[in-house]
């Protein structure tokens, strides 16, 4: 099983990756539930040794904050970046108010575990950014100002010394922030870690970038060139033969393919330099079928898609990296029996999210960490350029689309890339039921 997981990555090429990820929201909702069984215990705990502490209150606040991780778990899927930090500081916001409930019932700022509500300041640092810090550190302090006006601990109702208390208090709250200060400095590893990746990959790319900017330059005439004489074969063999028109065509296709590739890299498409409300359903019925008998893709193409769906993205951005994603497909399943492609697209949230899976021979695991990186070819042997998936990434961001890869070695790849919904999508577009349609083999 670890070894599975060790061969399965998912790899982002486009649009931010959010610190707010899988892995510290898991984290942060981990600590909600040790924060929850840690101050039941201690109420517990507490109450046997002080019993006029009102138990029914506290538990019906541990009751809502455990309550909300689930409901945290359920709607965060569909959450885009800006929506995830929002949330985010309103749940910590809502921890402080939950955390100064409980002291309200337990002796109010008297108690060892008020130190407690610096966390969440903490945690608005490291997640959210200087402001939610500031915003959090005021609501503490207010919290802080109302329990200094809570009843008092009912201490003339214990049942041992109230300096006993008092120590195991301090000497739990003291493991507390250890425990805490230990999870923090690992978010905060993992954050380093992520910045420290993306500045790397960031720099690498602007370098090729203008490389590839420059190659674009130098290859814009022979390509028109191209284009011309195409034509002209096109008009010289019509009449005489069929195969010299499709042949002459194709070229002419493939060759202003290549040109409003370049134009893309170079920014220079005028006509489609900004994204527009775009039908992605009818894009998808239009372009993956045509791709695959491009490609001569011999499988079984199956697609599930709605009608309706649209998205803000760029067209001929839209179609070159369904194109490239496609084609790759194609290539990684080759003369493998039974090939399947199956083309996705539905709604989530804020964004209309296409994915492509494909049962071919997966992602090496050496080769996912440079997946995206300009001339990084597996295919030399077919003349990969190592192009494609670079180029997608660069259109992705253009867009400010999301553009991940997820490879496994014993079930294929998956390619999803998330654009922005436009507000135009109708609702039966956000209500229908994935439709199946299998194109028959080619």
């Amino acid at each position: 099983m670890l070894e599975s997981v060790a061969r399965r990555r998912v790899v982002w090429l486009a649009g931010h990756r959010p610190f707010l990820g899988a892995p510290v929201i898991e984290g942060l909702i981990g600590l909600r539930w040790i924060a929850v069984a840690g101050m039941l215990t201690t109420t517990m705990v507490a109450r046997r040794f002080v019993p006029g502490i009102e138990l029914a209150p506290i538990l019906v606040v541990l009751a809502i904050t455990a309550s909300t991780n689930f409901v945290w778990l359920q709607v965060r899927s569909g959450d885009n970046d800006e929506a995830g930090v929002r949330r985010t500081v309103a749940q910590l916001g809502g921890d402080v108010v939950l955390l100064g409930a409980v002291l309200w019932f337990s002796g109010g700022i008297e108690n060892p575990f008020a130190i407690f509500l610096t966390f969440q300041v903490a945690l608005a640092a490291l997640l959210c950014g200087g402001a939610a810090a500031v915003g959090i550190a005021l609501l503490a302090v207010a919290v802080s100002a109302v329990l200094s006006f809570a009843p008092h601990m009912r201490w003339e109702t214990a049942t041992v010394s109230v300096l006993q208390l008092m120590r195991v208090g301090r000497l739990t709250s003291i493991v507390g922030v250890a425990a805490f200060l230990g999870v923090a400095g690992y978010l905060w590893r993992q954050r380093l870690e992520e910045l420290r990746a993306e500045s790397t990959r960031n720099e690498r790319f602007v370098v090729l970038g203008r490389l590839l900017g420059g190659m674009a330059h130098e290859l814009n005439t022979p390509l028109a060139t191209i284009v011309v004489a195409s034509d002209e074969l096109n008009e010289l063999g019509r009449g005489q033969s069929e195969e010299i028109g499709r042949l002459s065509q194709t070229i002419s296709h493939e060759a202003k393919r290549a040109s409003n590739v370049i134009s893309l890299l170079r920014g220079q498409l005028r006509d489609v330099a900004k994204a527009e409300p775009v039908d992605v359903s009818a894009i998808l019925e239009e372009l993956i079928e045509e791709e695959a008998k491009a490609n001569h893709f011999e499988g079984t193409l199956r697609m599930y898609v709605p009608p309706g769906l649209v998205a803000w993205c760029i067209p001929a951005a839209l179609r070159q990296i369904i194109a490239n994603v496609v084609k790759n497909a194609v290539e990684a399943i080759g003369d493998r029996d039974e090939g399947t492609i199956d083309v996705t697209a539905r709604l989530e949230g804020p964004r209309v999210v296409i994915e492509i899976c494909d049962n071919g021979c997966g992602i090496a695991p050496e080769d996912l960490p440079h997946l995206g990186e300009p001339f990084l070819t597996t295919k030399e042997s077919t003349g990969g350029t190592g192009l494609g998936l670079y180029v997608s990434s660069l259109l992705a961001e253009r867009m400010m689309a999301h553009l991940q890869i997820e490879g496994h070695v014993d079930w294929g790849t998956r390619v999803t890339l998330s654009l922005r919904a436009a507000d135009s999508v109708p609702d039966s577009a956000r209500e229908a039921e994935s439709l199946e349609r299998v194109v028959p083999d080619a």
